[in-house]
């Protein structure tokens, strides 16, 4: 639960108002949450888990995802994830590609599941 993360996100922090959305408590103060302090604790998870760890920019592109997914503008999400260039959308481009094959190569598959529901 999201909402839930960030209220307790808030109570155990206690940010101040003028502060960065995601500041930490350390060493009696606060600081803001750095990229690195955000993947460290993931890519050491991932590695013990026996999985590649994703870096910032795999991270960075699936948020990216998410936001067009919710169909949020274009421009928006360009500002939201900070990107300097329209790059991001040569990766959407590239994931409809994908998409693309994949709904081509099950597509007999789709269709017999379409006809067995309409009966």
């Amino acid at each position: 639960d999201p909402q839930a993360t960030f209220q307790n996100h808030i109570a155990v922090n206690g940010p101040p108002m003028d502060s960065h959305l995601f500041t930490y408590r350390h060493k009696g103060g606060h600081c803001p949450l750095t990229k690195l302090k955000f993947t460290t604790p993931l890519s050491s998870t991932a590695k013990k888990a026996g999985i590649k760890p994703l870096q910032g920019h795999g991270i960075h592109i699936s948020s990216t995802l998410k936001y067009l997914l919710h169909n949020v503008n274009f421009n928006i999400t360009k500002i939201k994830g900070w990107w300097a260039s329209d790059t991001f959308l040569i990766y959407l481009c590239h994931h409809t590609q994908i998409l693309l094959l994949v709904v081509i190569s099950h597509s007999v598959h789709i269709l017999h599941f379409i006809l067995f529901i309409q009966h």
